[in-house]
């Protein structure tokens, strides 16, 4: 009898391993979805739980940080001209400006490569270049380029765009390796381009307007409790599940048609 009830116990905890694990992969990458926000169905990018996404965070990446980082589901359109399913991992208080943001980038059709978070095993950053050098991401533990002072990236205060063709430069070199900027392309942001004006209403300074000009790069410093928006860090932010008025002109985005 105790024999049986040991195997019960061992299948009964191997179950219960078994559904906690298949429970964090909720989409196939690569994957067509339905999301009930849209009329079409969305191509899934990433589909992260919150400890992958941390897996690799530097040991010296303080605790405070990584205790506010959250995951939050962003939808895109990408260059084949579909819709697209992706995460930032960013300080979660920026989460109602992100969304509010990529409900822009949606509106516009602005093409996005992708959202994935960034893999600190993946890649040296001695070499200055994300993984994919497209990917448009906030969190990553590193230095300011040249310096010894940390990125706004490395508290998730800080998202680069489309890091390809919209890229940095400095002291004649240009960030990625092999990046090109010509504001007649799509995807490439300018002065007075909607999604700039988006960041920008939010309070997000754009690295376009620098002197060393860093087209890819928008920051925004958490200043205190009235930029805090959640009262408390829920790990994973969905994209809101409501009905956007036809005043924002979000309209656009629920239907297959240009």
């Amino acid at each position: 009898m105790n024999n049986f009830i040991s195997k019960y116990i061992i299948f009964n905890t191997l179950f219960v391993c078994f559904a906690l694990i298949s429970s964090c992969a909720q989409y196939q990458i690569g994957s067509e979805k339905f999301f009930s926000q849209f009329s079409q169905r969305v191509i899934v990018d990433c589909d992260m739980t919150l400890n992958e996404a941390l897996a690799n965070v530097p040991e010296e990446c303080p605790e405070s940080v990584v205790d506010n980082l959250a995951l939050i589901e962003v939808f895109y359109y990408s260059f084949d001209n579909r819709i697209h399913r992706g995460q930032i991992l960013a300080d979660y208080r920026h989460a109602e400006d992100i969304h509010a943001i990529f409900t822009v980038i949606l509106r516009e059709r602005f093409p996005i490569y992708g959202c994935i978070p960034i893999d600190h095993s993946s890649y040296e950053w001695v070499q200055f270049n994300t993984v994919p050098e497209g990917n448009s991401y906030s969190f990553h533990y590193r230095n300011i380029v040249y310096k010894n002072t940390l990125s706004y990236h490395s508290f998730g205060h800080a998202i680069d765009i489309n890091p390809i063709i919209n890229p940095f430069r400095k002291w004649g070199t240009t960030f990625p390796k092999g990046g090109t900027y010509d504001p007649q392309k799509p995807g490439t942001l300018y002065e007075e381009h909607p999604v700039v004006l988006a960041f920008k209403k939010h309070g997000w300074y754009w690295g376009g307007n620098w002197r060393r000009r860093d087209y890819q790069h928008f920051q925004k410093p958490i200043k205190g409790e009235n930029d805090i928006h959640i009262v408390s860090n829920p790990g994973i932010i969905r994209w809101p599940n409501k009905q956007f008025s036809e005043s924002d002109g979000s309209e656009r985005y629920y239907t297959t048609n240009p």
